[in-house]
């Protein structure tokens, strides 16, 4: 069986209004780049400070290189893991940083950005081959020379704001000192929860009057030297409300009834922010809610299209189809018709034939019944009787009188001259 995924804004705590649950309850469950594939990548990136720091940065000092408005950490954090291609923002931050600092506009980031980046720090840093510490360091390095390049550029861009100390100051929600070291729990301007803790140089106060004479007669910046304190450790430790929210619950849980605890004093700074946390993450799951919708419609509309694209050519080939079974049907239709008449013909001319044969069989039967009756050798015979008989003039008996005259006929026709001769009357004495 396959186990139903509930939405995360179900576990979400009382100190979160209703409201505000069924509007998260309407966006995805997590968006991409909380897909736990990315989550060892984006646990490194998210600890390193130097990528917090460029963070900060380009939602304060952005227009120093002449910036857009538009930015959010999450996208950013999409194109530097590689989950977004091509990488729009992260391309446009590149090809402002080395334009305010070069005053040269690159046209290829892929082409150019390193041969730049080696031009500015004067050495081969093969960028395109470094690993993905190695080029936020870059990019953390380029932003520090950025804003020592032009301090009265700098002042200007600071003077946007109306309380510069506010806006640029990070205060720490708990502050906890422990000899040589401190902690400090932040909330910076992405809406997460950082952890830094800074380590101090430990100083030694010598007993001793001379010794102390000593160490002040030594020049300041050898005493100096080493003074500086170092961050050992940064670390998020939540992104998002539900991280957040969870984190919270976790700190009051472990704190019980210890007011004066570092988790109950924790808990109850991180209180005043949720409001904050909320109205980041909800406008950021709002916009994934939305890219998911429009994605979804452009596939509807390219389905749409294809499927309009797949009914035409239906249509046009059920057309063909018809205009040719119609032709086919219309070429049998003529050649039955040219069978008929042909037949027709035919018969008409069989008919003529036969028409004009029976005429003249009927002739010669309604002239000569006898003659044709006879044989071939009566008539022969006969023939034979009738000639001597008009050779010699001899005397021929009435009933054969027809045929000394059709002889006659014939051998005019025959020899085409009329003879001359009497006909016979054999009353004639």
């Amino acid at each position: 069986m396959h186990s139903v995924s509930i939405h995360p804004a179900t576990n979400l705590s009382k100190r979160v209004g209703e409201d505000v649950k069924k509007q998260f309850l309407t966006t995805p469950p997590a968006l991409l780049i909380e897909n736990p594939a990315y989550s060892s990548i984006l646990s490194k990136l998210r600890n390193d400070y130097k990528f917090c720091y460029l963070v900060q940065w380009l939602y304060v000092l952005k227009h120093l290189i002449r910036m857009g408005e538009a930015f959010d950490v999450e996208n950013l954090e999409e194109e530097v893991i590689g989950i977004a291609d091509p990488p729009v923002f992260l391309d446009s931050f590149k090809v402002k940083l080395i334009q305010y600092l070069s005053n040269y506009k690159i046209n290829s980031v892929s082409d150019e950005f390193s041969g730049c980046v080696d031009q500015i720090f004067g050495s081969e840093m093969e960028y395109d081959t470094l690993g993905l510490e190695d080029k936020v360091d870059i990019l953390y390095q380029l932003v520090l020379r950025a804003n020592k390049k032009s301090p009265d550029h700098f002042r200007k861009i600071l003077s946007r704001y109306d309380d510069q100390e506010e806006e640029m100051r990070v205060t720490p929600l708990l502050q906890v000192s422990n000899g040589d070291t401190r902690e400090e729990y932040l909330m910076l301007k992405d809406a997460r929860l950082y952890y830094r803790k800074w380590e101090f140089v430990k100083m030694s106060v010598p007993k001793k009057r001379k010794d102390y004479l000593k160490e002040i007669e030594e020049p300041e910046y050898i005493y100096f030297d080493n003074i500086e304190p170092k961050v050992v450790e940064w670390k998020c430790l939540a992104a998002g409300i539900y991280q957040f929210d969870r984190y919270t619950q976790d700190l009051k849980a472990s704190a019980g009834r210890k007011k004066k605890s570092i988790s109950y004093r924790l808990a109850s700074r991180l209180d005043s922010c949720y409001d904050r946390v909320i109205a980041h993450d909800l406008r950021k799951r709002k916009q994934a809610l939305q890219r998911k919708k429009e994605v979804k419609m452009q596939f509807m509309l390219a389905h749409r299209k294809r499927s309009s694209r797949l009914m035409e050519r239906e249509e046009h080939r059920k057309e063909q189809e018809a205009r040719r079974h119609a032709d086919q049907e219309r070429l049998e239709a003529e050649a039955a018709d040219r069978r008929v008449e042909r037949r027709r013909k035919m018969k008409e001319k069989q008919y003529a034939l036969a028409s004009m044969g029976s005429r003249s069989q009927t002739k010669t039967r309604s002239s000569s019944p006898v003659y044709d009756a006879q044989t071939r050798e009566e008539r022969e015979l006969k023939r034979q009787k009738v000639q001597a008989v008009i050779l010699n003039g001899g005397e021929i008996k009435q009933e054969e009188n027809w045929q000394v005259l059709i002889y006659s006929m014939r051998m005019i026709k025959t020899s085409f001259t009329m003879p001359t001769f009497i006909p016979y009357n054999p009353h004639k004495e």
